[in-house]
């Protein structure tokens, strides 16, 4: 294959990549046919068989090497949440034990109850943990 042929497959790859979000594993074997395009156009006269050997190669080093780093520093990134404790605003009532509706930091959350008392709408509460989607709070 030629060097061009690598390079539409990088591409290829890449846009795979971005259709199915979450993976991260396209975009390796992306860098890798990118790479055996350059080593293609460097080296014109390689075999097929050649230049699969390098696509592999390239590809298992990209994924063991670069992909736990990758998505390390990525899940980092995430982090999005508030720090703890921290108060929060009542959207609507919450009885003791039930869920609700919560403001906190200018986003509305679904909050569970875990204090002694009701959080009346509009009250402050105390946010303890926040586990996904679902803010614990109690009354402060």
């Amino acid at each position: 294959m030629t060097w061009s042929v690598w390079t539409l497959i990088s591409i290829a790859l890449l846009i795979g990549e971005a259709a199915i979000p979450g993976t991260l594993f396209l975009a390796f074997f992306s860098l890798a046919a990118f790479l055996t395009a350059a080593v293609t156009a460097l080296f014109p006269s390689l075999s097929l068989s050649f230049q699969l050997v390098v696509f592999s190669v390239a590809s298992l080093l990209m994924l063991l090497a670069l992909r736990p780093a990758v998505v390390n520093r990525m899940s980092r990134n995430r982090s999005a949440q508030p720090p703890i404790p921290q108060r929060a605003v009542c959207i609507t009532e919450i009885k003791v034990g039930n869920r609700g509706r919560v403001e906190l930091q200018g986003t509305t959350w679904q909050a569970l109850n875990i204090g002694e008392s009701d959080l009346n709408q509009g009250a402050e509460s105390i946010v303890e943990s926040i586990e996904g989607l679902l803010v614990k709070v109690r009354a402060p």
